[in-house]
């Protein structure tokens, strides 16, 4: 039947063991959330760093990647699209009415 009677002294002890106990562990997961947060900005830092390392690699190169022979630049006249014809209204020269 379980430890039966303890000493005041002993429940205490017991008592500030427990609470440091909680604290310790209040405080790894303090801590591991830092460390977590601290990692994820470190990991969206180097993506950054990455983005705009390939950003610049883009400007320095005229052409656009890909193809055999580079391929084309930016806009031109392969970009453009060819002029809408204008159709003529049905009538003829004036309406006859």
């Amino acid at each position: 039947m379980g430890q039966g009677i303890q000493d005041p002294s002993q429940i205490k002890q017991t008592q500030k063991i427990q609470e440091e106990a909680i604290k310790k562990a209040a405080q790894k997961a303090m801590q591991d959330i830092q460390n977590a947060r601290k990692d994820e900005i470190e990991k969206n830092q180097a993506k950054a760093r990455q983005e705009t390392a390939r950003e610049k690699m883009q400007k320095q190169t005229p052409y656009k990647s890909g193809g055999r022979f580079g391929g084309f630049k930016a806009g031109g006249i392969a970009s453009k699209k060819p002029k809408k014809k204008k159709v003529m209204k049905r009538g003829g020269l004036a309406s006859k009415k």
